[in-house]
């Protein structure tokens, strides 16, 4: 594709582009349409949420894996421990990946 073509077909895209509803500079030169401006408000609060699940869901393998002990003792030999036995692994992967996700979305 030559270099006029590829001017040419953005420039044309940029005359249909709409952002927020407001048409993009007519001349599709970019620089004359209206400035995007992000508001820091939604993102501090998002991260603010994405760290208090981390923390609820470390909390939650905490109790989890406390809960797992105590059911343990006593119950030995009952289908209901066995079953617990088997899917505790599934929680423990399940909730450590929410975890991990929330803490690496909230560092940034």
């Amino acid at each position: 594709m030559a270099w006029d073509e590829w001017e040419q077909l953005k420039s044309s895209a940029a005359q249909r582009m709409r952002i927020d509803h407001v048409p993009a500079d007519p001349g599709g030169g970019g620089g004359a349409g209206p400035d995007l401006k992000a508001s820091k408000g939604p993102w501090t609060k998002a991260s603010g949420v994405a760290e208090d699940l981390r923390s609820a869901t470390d909390s939650a393998l905490t109790d989890l894996t406390t809960a797992h002990e105590g059911a343990k003792a006593g119950t030995e030999g009952f289908t209901s421990t066995d079953a617990l036995h088997e899917i505790l692994p599934t929680w423990e992967k399940r909730l450590t990946a929410v975890r991990d996700e929330c803490g690496r979305l909230h560092a940034r």
